[in-house]
C-alpha cells in the first residue's frame, strides 16, 4: 500500500526540496513510491488531513495563520482529525530547539532544523515509510 507524506510549509522552495528528496527529482529518491501532498498553510493541510490518512506529516513551525505546533495540537486533540490522531509529526523550523517553548512541543514526534535536511529525512522515511524488510 502506498504511503502518504503531507508537507505543510509556506515556502515553496522548501516544499519543493522536500518533495524532490522524497520522490527523487534529480536526486536519489528517499521514498520514491510515496505520495507527497503539499500545502502552503495549516488550514489547507488540516482540511486534507480531516479526510485522508497520512503516514507522516512535516509541518513548518512558523507559518502565517497557523503555526505547525497548532496543526499538531489539532491532529492530536480534535475529533475531526481522528483519522490522523497518531500520525508521526515532524516540526520543521529555522529555529533551534531551545527557542521553542517546551509546552509547544507536546504533540510533536520529531524536530528538524532547516538546513541540511536530507540525512534526517532519510532516517525518518526509513522508519515511517519503507517496509520493514527494506530497512
Amino acid at each position: 500500500m502506498k504511503k502518504t507524506v503531507v508537507v505543510i510549509e509556506e515556502e515553496n522552495c522548501v516544499r519543493k526540496v522536500i518533495e524532490a528528496y522524497l520522490k527523487g527529482t534529480g536526486v536519489k529518491p528517499i521514498a520514491p513510491d510515496a505520495d507527497v501532498v503539499l500545502f502552503d498553510n495549516g488550514n489547507d493541510g488540516l482540511a486534507y488531513l480531516a479526510a485522508h490518512k497520512a503516514d507522516l506529516v512535516i509541518a513548518d513551525y512558523a507559518m502565517p495563520g497557523m503555526f505547525g505546533t497548532e496543526v499538531a495540537q489539532f491532529l492530536r486533540t480534535d475529533e475531526r482529525y481522528a483519522l490522523n490522531r497518531n500520525v508521526p509529526l515532524v516540526l520543521l523550523t529555522g529555529l533551534s530547539a531551545q527557542d521553542i517553548p517546551p509546552e509547544k512541543m507536546e504533540h510533536i514526534t520529531h524536530y528538524l532544523e532547516k538546513g541540511n535536511i536530507r540525512p534526517a529525512l532519510e532516517e525518518l522515511a526509513g522508519f515511517y515509510l519503507l517496509p520493514a524488510t527494506t530497512r
